[in-house]
């Protein structure tokens, strides 16, 4: 009855060059893209483990001052201030969120 056959079709490769720099192209562009998926990778990993340095002012307490006025002063534009509240407490081992006249804490600074 039917015989099934396949046909293949059969590929050259007509100009050596042309496919080198086919190959070559396709290559480079693979390479560009793994670099940058790495890349963005590698950086997303350093922010997120807090690999930027941090640098911290010296604020000594005045009467009448609360976390949320020295948070206010130093938090970067666009800063939820009680997260930044949060992080001056973790940096200073506050228990509670009460600051007294002459106390010192250090505060940190983003640049």
């Amino acid at each position: 009855m039917y015989q099934d056959t396949i046909v293949r079709k059969r590929y050259r490769i007509k100009s050596k060059v042309r496919f080198s720099i086919f190959v070559i192209t396709v290559l480079t562009i693979g390479i560009l893209i793994g670099a940058f998926v790495f890349g963005w990778a590698f950086n997303r990993t350093l922010e997120a483990s807090g690999a930027e340095e941090t640098r911290y002012a010296t604020v000594t307490v005045i009467s009448g001052d609360t976390l949320w006025d020295i948070a206010t002063a130093y938090a970067p534009a666009g800063t939820d201030v009680r997260s930044y509240i949060r992080e001056i407490c973790r940096t200073n081992d506050l228990d509670s969120q009460s600051v007294y006249e002459g106390q010192t804490l250090q505060v940190p600074i983003y640049t």
